[in-house]
């Protein structure tokens, strides 16, 4: 078991508690040991003076409940963060992909992988993307052989992960991208230049 505490998606590590024994331990109590924790109404305030909005996931997932009620177990893997994005999306612990599916087919189903290339571009200026920050500036423009792999959920559904690029070998960096160490704490991350850029900029 471990706990990690991190601000802005990421971006800023806050603490590792490193492994912690389970012992009927709830998510508050195991935060409570390793960080000064301010809480109140079921939610986390501030750990270690960081003021939230907090989130917290368990084994990748977004865990909705009240903290001081969660339990955790042998093995779990604790994240804490604090960021103003969307608190419904969820990374998984592990990325397993379904059967790659073609744009324009049938919707992947929950917990699976849409693997494909981004929608056919202008042969006259190809296929681009922008890379935001998180306070709206564009501070980097991909092209050609750029990847995307980013997680959307729907209510208490599984994640489902789209897995695309700009052109065929986009998609094959993202594709090479989609693994646990390389998305472990990330909710987005694009691929260019055979490096993994976190999205938006900035967030880790």
């Amino acid at each position: 078991m471990s706990v990690l505490v991190t601000a802005d998606s990421g971006a800023r590590p806050l603490g590792d508690a490193g492994p912690q024994p389970p012992a009927n331990r709830t998510l508050l109590g195991l935060l409570d040991d390793g960080f000064d924790v301010r809480a109140s109404a079921g939610r986390v305030q501030a750990i270690d003076g960081q003021a939230g909005p907090w989130g917290v996931f368990v084994n990748g997932l977004r865990e909705p409940g009240d903290p001081a009620h969660v339990e955790v177990h042998a093995g779990d893997r604790v994240w804490w963060d604090a960021h103003d994005g969307d608190e419904n999306l969820r990374v998984p612990r592990r990325a397993v992909a379904d059967p790659a599916r073609r744009p324009g087919g049938a919707a992947a189903r929950p917990g699976s992988a849409r693997v494909g290339p981004r929608r056919r571009a202008s042969p006259t200026t190809g296929a681009r993307w922008r890379c935001w920050t998180r306070a709206g500036h564009a501070v980097r423009t991909l092209g050609p052989g750029a990847g995307l792999v980013a997680a959307t959920v729907y209510e208490d559904q599984p994640p489902t992960w789209f897995v695309t690029g700009t052109d065929a070998d986009g998609v094959a960096a993202a594709v090479q991208a989609f693994d646990e160490p390389t998305l472990a704490n990330r909710f987005v991350l694009a691929v260019g230049d055979h490096r993994g850029i976190p999205l938006p900029v900035g967030s880790g």
